[in-house]
């Protein structure tokens, strides 16, 4: 009936101790043995839950391996007294240690004075008046390579409890280019603010009302009669008026939609209303995909140039004016030369003739008067 039992055979002896047959006892133990075999089950059953989350834990903490050592900031793991327990290939390749170099020593080493000062004082003050200075918050420091070179970057510190100890967690990231970056922009910004010449940049919404200024510098400031912040937000229609050339503000607007460079020479207005002359020189400005974002145009006011190259054209129209005059003037004489001998010729033959010497006499006397004009 599937049921278990401990059979049990006890010799049974007479007084003269033969044994004259058994005792057979049968104890039922299918429960013990159900027991037994639930207990087992159970048994394999947690061994396999031991090797399948050992498994896990060696699979996840070898992923993540793999994410710290490929992660592109360097990541620094210290104890409460600041001495460094890991650290990933990033950080190795971003300080010129090697992991073995840097282990069980103070991160003081990969900073400069007056940075590996505070630094155990940061510490000591967290670990007897838990007030955080760094943790949880960013902050620019400044690094030093094993090469004693140092170099600015971004610190993100985080803390993590395990086993009853205080561990904290560096993210680290060289931030030489963004700061270079950061500079040239600040001096690109500065140069243009600087320019003789006017800097309009705007969005790069062509359609009506746009586009729209976002920046002008101070130059474009002088030559407009408006106030900075009287142009942000503000379309450069507001420098055109009736006499600005309508042929050149298509032309403007036909290399804009065609994302195309355009100069163009035009009447702008002042803020006014009184005109004047301006070079416009107008670029788009592409993002990484090629896509234009905005548009900068350069003002250069040529009032004065123009006006200076009317009066040099009327100088040369007047030079040459003078040079013809002369040039006529030249002519005539040498034609006047010729009139007044072929006179003194005809005089000569007319002499007795006396009734026609008073028409001689009349032709000197309008000779003279063309000879002295």
């Amino acid at each position: 009936d599937g049921r278990w039992y401990i059979r049990r055979v006890v010799p049974y002896r007479t007084m003269e101790n033969r044994i004259e047959g058994v005792v057979v006892t049968l104890d039922d133990v299918t429960q013990l043995k159900q027991s037994e075999k639930a207990l087992r089950a159970a048994h394999d059953e947690l061994e396999q839950r031991v090797q399948d989350r050992t498994a896990e834990l060696r699979d996840r903490q070898a992923r993540l391996s793999a994410i710290l050592e490929t992660a592109a900031d360097g990541i620094i793991t210290i104890d409460e007294q600041g001495s460094i327990h890991s650290v990933n290939r990033a950080a190795e390749l971003m300080f010129g240690y090697s992991a073995e170099e840097l282990s069980g020593r103070n991160l003081s080493l990969l900073m400069p004075t007056p940075y590996c000062d505070e630094h155990d004082g940061y510490l000591e003050r967290y670990r007897t008046t838990g007030e955080k200075r760094i943790i949880g918050i960013g902050r620019e420091v400044v690094g030093r390579r094993q090469d004693g070179t140092t170099f600015p970057v971004d610190l993100s510190v985080s803390e993590v409890a395990l086993e009853d100890q205080q561990f904290f967690t560096g993210i680290v990231r060289d931030i030489s280019e963004r700061q270079q970056a950061a500079e040239q922009i600040e001096l690109l910004g500065e140069a243009v603010q600087n320019l003789a010449e006017g800097v309009v940049i705007t969005d790069a919404e062509i359609e009506w009302p746009g586009p729209h200024i976002v920046f002008a510098n101070e130059a474009m400031s002088q030559i407009s009669g408006y106030q900075t912040d009287e142009m942000i937000g503000q379309s450069p229609r507001i420098f055109q008026g009736e006499r600005t050339d309508r042929q050149a503000l298509d032309r403007i607007r036909q290399s804009l939609k065609a994302a195309r460079p355009v100069v163009v020479e035009l009447v702008n207005y002042r803020k006014d209303r009184t005109p004047y002359d301006v070079q416009l020189s107008i670029t788009p400005v592409r993002n990484e995909q090629g896509e234009v974002t905005h548009y900068v145009s350069i003002h250069q006011d040529i009032t004065e140039r123009r006006r200076a190259n009317e009066r040099l054209l009327q100088s040369e129209r007047l030079a040459a004016l003078g040079e013809a005059m002369a040039g006529l003037a030249h002519e005539s004489r040498n034609a006047l030369q010729r009139g007044q001998s072929a006179v003194q010729m005809l005089a000569r033959r007319l002499e007795d003739r006396p009734e026609l010497l008073e028409y001689i006499d009349r032709m000197e006397a309008a000779q003279d008067d063309l000879a002295r004009l």
